[in-house]
């Protein structure tokens, strides 16, 4: 527990991580930079000592030569790479210098800008999904999202045998809890 009685939520830095990530992703909105057309703030790392953050991101990329990408996420080209690097380390010292305006820390800390690497991480398990799926006539990527939320839909949804649950109290039972 704290002083004042109430247990703490989460610690201090992840709070400051989150204040940050908001706050850097609502100024990139802001820049009139074209190179940083798609870019989220996927998260912040900020050190104890608030005088480093990192900041990891992810960008949209173009599709391939045959337009279609099969990646879930559209992995950058070295071109539009080595451009939103540029793009964002241009960008540092006005992010850094709104951070210091828009957030109250002892020390504004430099920004230092990383790639998400779970983005790619996923689009390697899509594409190994695929790879294993690549010959079964019943698989279809597109509707594989369809199949997953029909098997984990609302318990007050159709459950499929005719029988809608109408009941409030939500156990899909047909009955109120009375």
């Amino acid at each position: 527990m704290s002083k004042h009685g109430s247990p703490k939520r989460y610690p201090r830095v992840a709070r400051v991580n989150e204040v940050v990530r908001e706050t850097l992703g609502d100024e990139l909105e802001r820049l009139n930079d074209p190179r940083l057309g798609m870019v989220t703030i996927t998260g912040v790392d900020v050190t104890g000592d608030l005088r480093l953050a990192t900041v990891y991101y992810s960008a949209m990329g173009r599709t391939g030569a045959g337009g279609r990408n099969r990646a879930v996420i559209g992995e950058l080209d070295p071109e539009q790479r080595d451009d939103l690097e540029s793009a964002l380390r241009s960008a540092a010292p006005h992010l850094r210098a709104e951070l210091g305006r828009q957030v109250r820390m002892k020390y504004t800390p430099e920004l230092v800008f990383k790639p998400d690497p779970s983005i790619a991480t996923g689009n390697r398990i899509d594409a190994i999904i695929r790879e294993l799926h690549k010959d079964d006539p019943m698989y279809d990527p597109l509707l594989a999202d369809d199949v997953l939320r029909a098997q984990y839909r609302n318990p007050t949804e159709d459950a499929g045998d005719g029988l809608a649950d109408n009941s409030s109290d939500g156990f899909g039972d047909g009955e109120d809890a009375r």
